[in-house]
């Protein structure tokens, strides 16, 4: 089930849809850290509750009075090395895409205010929301990035740990911990967390076919997975049919 309740569990959740490309565009890894980064500033502006990972980035840069983008660039570095220690090294797409985010979280810094009356909340949210799944589906179909929940959900999985709870589990883990630091949470958050799978599924999907039409037919057709969310690739169909008269000439003769 493609449930991901984070912008970061929605990248690892993703390949099931889309698999990495033949041919990564490392632009595609900057335009998405850019386009990221200002529909999270959009979130933030429409102040009904930021997206559920931004409740730890938000309260995080609050109790150290660094900067949102300079939280989300430690924090995401620490844990890519983390997966590096476990075996999982990020591809360079990866460092792109969590510079050029978390760069332009911090140069946005003041450039939007906060939407005034219930209206413009709506729409700023809105706004935001469709910039991180979109952000989301340029870094999944065009980059061979993997995010930080996807490599230490792959690490889990090479250990022989289940890595849809793996993943899920650090989720809500940071999500606890950011409440416990104080970060804004409200309706958004919610229903952040309620949309965000499906949107960037339909986006993946979307963006995938105009893309590489053929290709992604194929691979959706066959259902073949490319994620540590989902089970391991199945081996070489048998041929029944040719099993079967083998087996009838067999018994003619």
């Amino acid at each position: 089930m493609f449930g991901p309740l984070t912008r970061f569990g929605a990248i690892s959740a993703a390949r099931r849809v889309v698999p990495r490309p033949a041919s990564p565009r490392l632009a595609a890894a900057v335009g998405g850290g850019v386009v990221l980064a200002i529909g999270v500033r959009g979130i933030l502006a429409a102040d009904v509750g930021v997206a559920p990972m931004d409740v730890f980035l938000v309260g995080a840069s609050e109790q150290t009075g660094l900067g949102i983008g300079i939280v989300a660039v430690v924090v995401q570095l620490s844990l890519l090395c983390i997966a590096t220690s476990l075996g999982r090294p990020p591809r360079t797409a990866t460092w792109i895409f969590t510079l050029s985010s978390g760069a332009t979280l911090e140069l946005t810094e003041g450039w939007f205010d906060s939407a005034g009356g219930l209206a413009g909340s709506v729409a700023a949210w809105a706004v935001g929301f469709v910039l991180v799944v979109t952000a989301i589906a340029i870094l999944v179909v065009g980059t061979d990035a993997g995010g930080s929940f996807e490599l230490l959900s792959q690490a889990a999985a090479d250990r022989g740990l289940p890595p849809v709870p793996v993943r899920t589990g650090l989720e809500i883990s940071f999500v606890v911990v950011g409440v416990a630091l104080g970060g804004p949470i409200g309706p958004g958050t919610a229903a952040f967390a309620v949309a965000v799978g499906p949107a960037v599924e339909v986006a993946c999907r979307t963006l995938g076919a105009v893309a590489s039409p053929e290709p992604r037919q194929r691979t959706v057709a066959g259902g073949v997975p490319h994620s540590a969310d989902a089970p391991p690739p199945p081996g070489p169909p048998r041929d029944r049919a040719a099993r079967r008269g083998v087996h009838v000439g067999r018994r003619r003769r």
